[in-house]
């Protein structure tokens, strides 16, 4: 039979001859529910290996992935076509006034009106010669006449008799010489008209939309195609000054001049109408 239990003053107690203190019970109890709480532990580490896995998608990726990429940098503007340049010399002789010097105040008037558009320079080597005519080459009505030769030499021929329309005059051959065609209103007026004494705005923006565009481009339209070779075609054989299809410059629209057209062709369907 058990003995029965007995308590002392320590608080221990005593069954069955072994003695086990309230202590060492709770101690085990303490170390029981240390055990217990561990698995929560490991579920922490669990969550926080976890986290470290490249293959869960974590809030910050999901943003870095949601937002829109970045824009390319902005192409910097492009450069501008560089001027219409024209070298001269002048032949004072033949004359009653001093030609170069106004063959200089009309150059300066063009390019005052259209400043890094035309660009004239006095060049004694140059290909442009600009004089007097005899008073027998020039009719009653006529003031100036240039002449192309096959060398690529021009020479512009102003009337010793042109008195005051000798600024008009040189306004408009200079114009000429710029690329531009005669007829119209402003400085490239067929018949010379005393009161002008500088490019209208009308003629600068004809000069720009020259200097914007490849010689090539007869009709204008932005490309060098099907209807820049019908227009070639018409003015081929042709000879004179400042023409549109003479691209080498040498006063006649030949066989040279198709190879250039040829060189920039820009293949594909003609438009459905000519520009």
């Amino acid at each position: 039979v058990p003995a029965p239990s007995e308590s002392d003053d320590t608080g221990a107690t005593t069954t069955g001859g072994s003695e086990v203190t309230t202590e060492a019970a709770a101690g085990d109890a303490a170390a029981g529910d240390a055990e217990e709480a561990a698995p929560a532990g490991d579920t922490r580490e669990a969550d926080a290996e976890s986290a470290d896995d490249p293959g869960e998608a974590t809030d910050a990726t999901t943003a870095e992935e949601a937002a829109p990429p970045a824009a390319p940098p902005a192409a910097p503007p492009a450069a501008p076509p560089p001027p219409l340049r024209v070298p001269y010399r002048v032949d004072d002789a033949g004359g009653p006034l001093l030609l170069s010097t106004h063959v200089a105040d009309a150059a300066g008037a063009w390019q005052a009106a259209a400043p890094g558009v035309a660009e004239f320079t006095l060049d004694g080597g140059a290909a442009t010669l600009v004089r007097y005519a005899a008073s027998e080459l020039m009719g009653p009505d006529a003031t100036s006449l240039t002449l192309v030769s096959g060398g690529r030499q021009t020479e512009v021929l102003v009337s010793p008799e042109a008195g005051d329309l000798l600024r008009p005059v040189l306004l408009h051959e200079l114009g000429v010489l710029l690329g531009l065609q005669e007829g119209g209103a402003g400085v490239m007026a067929w018949s010379p008209d005393a009161s002008i004494a500088a490019p209208a705005p009308t003629d600068v923006a004809l000069l720009e939309e020259r200097r914007g565009r490849a010689p090539e481009d007869l009709d204008g339209d932005g490309r060098v195609g099907f209807y820049d070779l019908v227009a070639f075609g018409q003015a081929y054989g042709r000879t004179g000054v400042n023409l549109r299809a003479d691209f080498n410059g040498d006063g006649r629209v030949d066989d040279a001049d198709l190879a250039v057209l040829r060189a920039a062709y820009e293949f594909g369907p003609p438009q459905p109408t000519p520009p």
